[in-house]
């Protein structure tokens, strides 16, 4: 690797919003009169802008060269008091925290005010709303009410306005309490977990009284023993749910739409799982009822935590290049992440089936879940009916209830079977919602990253670079040598899996996983290569290098061991019921030929059993 792709690698990771600037951003726009722009944009608009926030000047030329709209908003990022400079120019390594934002979404505005530091408004709507409301000019609640009157919104998709640290605003939530009376039907489906069960039924009874909310729960179990049937029955009378019996196989398209079909009022429905925990203090029924009695929302969601650790499970559902995935699932909630994400409430493509809440007649008018589905994608297939028939989806994250997932039932990305279904069953989803996957998530820019679940700007990184190798580069032993490279050779063999499936879109492949880095030389002069013995035959791989800033704190005496990770995906196909030996090797790139492999290597000595279980899907 070259001396300024490494530094560039190494950037990325350190400096991802930075190295995005500079891959994303045309460092000179030109318009020909800049001045006459703005003012032509003045003459039609007013422009509000928070305290402290440097205005990008092409905005007023962006205006003029997009689509009439009475509502305008852009995305934005934050800049550290003293760094604008005398010319009025904020640097890119200046710029922090962007807030890249999704297009027009009327329940999130209604919570909390996105359009963010700079909003252009129609100025016969803005005097007719100063009119009509007290609230002060420029205010979040005066723009607010601006957004909602404007019958066209723009959102220009730059970052075209710097907010100084010391004066970003506040995106505080919104509420709108009521007295509305609330009918609710909950179905949830259990099969031999009683206690799981009870747990959940007795906080739903409980919080349906504190909140005077009135409560049906429907509980459908497709097969529990005799002695576990016994238990519901008596929870049944104890808890007060009705409890039906439906001997089946787990398909949860048709047992939900079972329990749903025993409803005939126009409740509201609560799809529930048996493993929630709702915690002491939530108050949710009323809220989720709320939002899912409005006319324009389809299905309504919440925050789901993981028990014991504070960790996200599910905020919403996005798309991401391995499928519909739950954005921060495994971070902690005890931070904010992107201006509050995860304590607003918003528009989401999807929520997760886990806690949905809907209107029953809603449910009917989109004829229910797709029973071709029998367990994946099926709260996502569910809300994108919902946004066929022209309904939005909210996911309510000011409040969170406890989701002990997994406990029922097997990850369908670790069961080669399951994962065979689960691949079926989105061809299916994708062939059915071919126009929604291809527009994208309207409300989630598509600037951020499509295989972290963690809110960082898109950036094509090394592992992603490397896919699983289909073909490997056979190695003449007579031409070969393998040398121990001494004291200064570092090294360690984390992991050999073998995996159904990753976040880059790869199959059936071995991960090899590891670090090295050699003693007294930059990270740039060596590249990492796994050298296999197998079937008698040696073979060479590439691997991808990685950060890790772990391994430079332990070797802090060394001059550069940041990209001292590798990874290695090879295709599981290449290698079949084989014990193989894996060699680390790190080579100076001149000495890497095409059919021929010199210099000096090092020697893991690590054997690994490639297990004849690992076959294709």
């Amino acid at each position: 690797m070259k001396k300024s792709e490494y530094e560039a690698a190494v950037e990325r990771y350190e400096k991802p919003y930075q190295s995005w600037i500079k891959e994303n951003e045309k460092e000179e726009y030109y318009c020909e009169d800049m001045e006459k722009a703005r003012e032509k944009v003045l003459e039609k608009y007013y422009v509000f802008a928070s305290e402290g926030a440097s205005i990008e000047k092409r905005l007023y030329d962006y205006v003029l060269n997009l689509p009439d709209s009475d509502f305008i908003y852009t995305d934005e990022d934050i800049y550290d008091s003293g760094a604008l400079s005398s010319k009025g120019k904020i640097s890119a390594e200046d710029r922090s925290d962007p807030y890249f934002k999704g297009e027009w979404a009327p329940e999130t505005i209604r919570s909390f005010y996105y359009p963010g530091s700079l909003t252009l408004v129609k100025k016969e709507i803005a005097d007719r709303i100063e009119k009509e409301y007290s609230y002060e000019r420029a205010s979040n609640d005066f723009l607010r009410e601006c957004a909602l009157a404007s019958k066209s919104h723009l959102h220009i998709n730059e970052v075209l306005v710097h907010v100084d640290r010391l004066n970003s605003l506040d995106y505080a939530n919104v509420s709108e309490p009521s007295d509305a009376e609330f009918g609710v039907t909950a179905v949830i489906l259990s099969k031999d977990h009683p206690e799981m069960l009870e747990q959940c039924v007795s906080g739903l009874n409980k919080t349906a009284r504190t909140e005077n909310v009135a409560l049906r729960t429907i509980v459908v179990d497709n097969g529990s023993s005799e002695e576990h049937t016994r238990h519901y029955e008596a929870l049944s009378k104890l808890h007060e749910f009705e409890y039906y019996k439906k001997e089946m196989p787990f398909e949860y398209s048709t047992l939900c739409n079972y329990g749903a079909s025993l409803e005939k009022d126009n409740r509201l429905l609560l799809f529930l799982n048996d493993d929630i925990e709702i915690p002491e203090e939530t108050v949710f029924l009323r809220e989720m009822a709320e939002m899912a009695s409005k006319a324009e929302v389809g299905a309504v969601g919440c925050k789901l935590l993981y028990p014991g650790d504070n960790k996200i499970q599910h905020n919403g559902i996005t798309f991401l290049k391995s499928g519909p995935s739950h954005r921060l699932c495994t971070y902690p909630d005890d931070r904010e992440y992107l201006r509050g994400v995860n304590r607003r409430r918003r528009n989401v493509l999807a929520v997760t089936g886990a806690a949905l809440m809907c209107e029953a007649k809603k449910f009917r008018e989109i004829k229910g879940f797709d029973e071709r589905l029998k367990i994946a994608y099926t709260d996502v297939d569910l809300c994108f009916a919902f946004l066929r028939a022209g309904y939005r989806n909210v996911c309510l994250s000011d409040f969170y209830l406890i989701h002990h997932e997994s406990l029922s039932r097997k990850d369908d990305t670790a069961d080669r079977t399951a994962y065979r279904r689960l691949k079926n069953e989105r061809v299916v989803f994708e062939k059915k919602y071919s126009e929604i996957i291809e527009k994208g998530d309207i409300y989630e820019s598509g600037k951020w990253s499509k295989t972290s679940l963690e809110y960082i700007p898109e950036l094509l990184m090394e592992e992603e670079r490397l896919g699983a190798a289909k073909e490997i580069e056979r190695v003449d032993k007579r031409r070969f040598s393998l040398k121990r490279a001494g004291k200064k050779f570092h090294y360690s063999l984390d992991s050999v899996e073998f995996k159904l499936n990753d976040a880059f879109g790869n199959e059936n492949f071995y991960e090899i996983k590891g670090w090295a880095f050699m003693g007294g030389s930059p990270g740039y002069e060596y590249d990492v290569r796994i050298v296999l013995e197998a079937d008698g035959e040696r073979y060479i791989t590439g691997a991808a290098r990685s950060y890790r800033k772990d391994i430079e704190l332990v070797f802090a005496d060394e001059k550069d061991c940041r990209l001292s990770g590798f990874d290695a995906k090879i295709d599981a196909a290449l290698f079949k019921n084989a014990d193989a030996k894996i060699y680390i090797a790190l080579v100076k790139p001149k000495f890497f030929g095409k059919n021929s492999f010199k210099g000096e290597l090092a020697d893991s000595g690590r054997h690994i059993l490639f297990s004849a279980e690992n076959q294709q899907i």
